[in-house]
């Protein structure tokens, strides 16, 4: 195999490639990340009364989402208003469900009568219904993927 060698003149090399110069800093530098965390906040509304606080359970698995003792975060919200309102900041995006429930004798339970039936008002996220019990982790989850997020959850 032969190889030769192709001249080109020095002044039409750098007409054709200066141009490109800015282009290819430009490609090169790091590509902004987007960010992977954001704000959630979550509104409850249709409360009966603005005794108590609302508790908010978040869970970012389905199985913290079961287990009522241990949700990724918990917290109480004040109600201002009938409404109470929480925000959840630096959260990973991600899945998620919220349970909330309306604790107006601020026991941090959810009070049932004899035959275990709730008598304080509750919610989902997606204000999701189950038939006896709460609903499934597919009903009440939500996908978290944005800077900013509103949840909101009306007790009936």
């Amino acid at each position: 195999m032969i190889r030769t060698a192709v001249s080109v003149p020095r002044g039409i090399l750098m007409r054709h490639i200066a141009p490109l110069i800015p282009l290819l800093l430009f490609v090169s530098l790091p590509m902004q990340q987007r960010p992977s965390t954001g704000t959630l906040t979550v509104i409850i509304d249709g409360l009966e009364n603005s005794q108590g606080s609302v508790r908010i359970a978040l869970s970012d698995t389905e199985d913290n989402y079961y287990d009522y003792a241990n949700p990724s975060q918990g917290v109480s919200a004040s109600i201002v208003r009938g409404i109470a309102e929480w925000s959840f900041h630096n959260l990973t995006f991600g899945s998620y469900a919220i349970k909330a429930f309306h604790d107006e004798n601020g026991d941090g339970e959810l009070d049932t009568n004899f035959l275990g039936i709730p008598v304080e008002n509750y919610g989902f996220s997606n204000n999701a219904s189950g038939l006896f019990g709460p609903p499934s982790w597919e009903a009440a989850s939500f996908r978290f993927e944005t800077d900013t997020l509103t949840i909101r959850i009306t007790f009936d």
